[in-house]
């Protein structure tokens, strides 16, 4: 007798504190693992356990009855890191019979849908998404402030084929509630053209904005090559208005050497270069900024020497258009991802003596000849900068002169085996020697 009065007590007692310690419990484990996941610390068998011990926290909670809805999504979302769909997809359904139209059990009902209907093809497949379609329509219904249910319902139409309900979903989503939409997701899931428009359209309600410029500017990105102006502007004005967006100029940058990279293709060749200057320009203003920085570990990464040869290339294409200011920016760049690269030193100090930066110049062209002591372009480079631009140390420079001549003498003696291109560019070191000398023994300062 005494037995039959204590089980209910004790379940009482269970269902009154311990429900909600349990919620609690099983909540910071799957945060715990969540986080622990997404930090690297959880590998293999062991994600697995650790969300398989969450669940099993919750399940106790849910199976004691008066679980909060929280507890039955998190269950949900335990179980679907465990890979058991099934269970997941009871679990959400049991949470709606016991919360009825509490919105987080249907967005995760939903997802537990598209998760399943991965798993399947053909009409199998269709039919789970359409379960997951007429949950979010529900939700939708249910839920008439919220933007939260028509992003994932526009999210579920993009796979049942339909774009353009999947679009009128992301327009209402931005009617209600605007914070709910990641306009920067928009693209990957509708395409760029179609995500410009939505963009466009919503910015023309709620007034110019640089974060939303911002986010029109990368869906003209995702459209490339075709939406490239529109681009451009968005971008470029989105730094108008917030100027702490410098890495504009990195989508800028790339885009216009995409571009250019088209027009190649297609021997169009005066809109190549044009668009391979303007991508110069960019990546001079990008590196000028705290983007320089954080490209040197790309430059460092594999694919790193593709990276450093296309900007030497950049900054010469500028150089050739008359803008040394951008060839100096990228070469000066260049330098700090290989300062062991005596090309990229003298390309520097060149760009930088037709700015009239000659002090600058000097000490490029310095480190240039460490890196090369047997160069005579670089000697008689680095010559003429003492000579015609700081006009002083006249006699190391007339010393240069006289090296960089006897070691081009000494080169071609035996041109076996060299370039052409080599060979031409240490005679002309040969020759610019000697006349550099001539012209300083006889006290010109002139360069031409």
């Amino acid at each position: 007798m005494n037995g039959l009065l204590i089980a209910p007590l004790a379940l009482l007692l269970f269902q009154s504190g311990d429900v909600t310690e349990l919620t609690k419990k099983g909540l910071q484990q799957l945060q715990e693992t969540e986080a622990a996941l997404a930090a690297g610390k959880l590998k293999g068998l062991e994600v697995t356990d650790a969300f398989f011990q969450a669940s099993r926290t919750l399940r106790k909670a849910c199976q004691a009855g008066g679980a909060e809805a929280t507890a039955y999504e998190a269950l949900s979302r335990a179980l679907m890191a465990c890979n058991d769909l099934r269970n997941a997809v009871k679990a959400a359904e049991d949470g709606l019979i016991l919360h009825p139209k509490e919105l987080s059990l249907q967005l995760q009902l939903a997802k537990t849908h598209m998760a399943s209907a991965q798993e399947l093809k053909g009409k199998k497949q269709i039919a789970i998404w359409e379960k997951a379609r007429a949950v979010l329509e529900d939700a939708v219904a249910d839920h008439k402030t919220r933007g939260a249910p028509c992003v994932r319902l526009g999210e579920t139409f993009v796979f049942l084929g339909d774009k353009e309900a999947a679009i009128d979903s992301w327009k209402l989503a931005l009617k209600r509630e605007p914070s709910s939409v990641d306009f920067a997701s928009i693209p990957q899931w509708l395409g760029g053209v179609e995500a410009a428009v939505i963009i466009d359209e919503h910015m023309k309600k709620v007034g110019e904005d640089p974060l939303l410029l911002w986010h029109l500017g990368m869906a003209h990105y995702a459209a490339l090559p075709g939406n490239w102006k529109e681009c451009k502007k968005a971008l470029l004005r989105a730094m108008e208005l917030e100027p702490s967006y410098t890495s504009c100029w990195y989508y800028l940058a790339n885009a216009a050497f995409f571009v250019g990279q088209r027009y190649s293709a297609e021997d169009k060749t005066r809109e190549a270069t044009k668009e391979y200057r303007y991508a110069a320009r960019a990546w001079a203003k990008y590196f000028n900024g705290p983007g320089g920085t954080s490209h040197l570990q790309a430059a460092a990464a594999e694919g790193g020497d593709a990276i450093i040869a296309d900007m030497k290339w950049l900054a010469g294409t500028a150089y050739a258009g008359g803008d040394a200011q951008s060839a100096s920016g990228i070469s000066r760049w260049l330098v700090q991802a290989r300062p062991q690269d005596p090309e990229a030193w003298n390309n520097l100090a060149f760009f930088l003596r037709e700015l009239g930066e000659g002090e600058e110049s000097l000490t490029a062209y310095r480190s240039a000849l460490k890196l090369q002591p047997d160069d005579p372009q670089v000697m008689n480079d680095l010559a003429v900068i003492l000579h015609y631009y700081l006009q002083r140390d006249q006699e190391e420079a007339a010393d240069l002169y006289i090296q960089a001549a006897a070691r081009a003498e000494e080169i071609l003696t035996d041109t076996e085996g060299m370039e052409p291109d080599e060979i031409n560019r240490i005679r002309i070191a040969l020759r610019d020697a000697k006349k550099n000398l001539k012209k300083l023994k006889a006290g010109s300062l002139k360069p031409n």
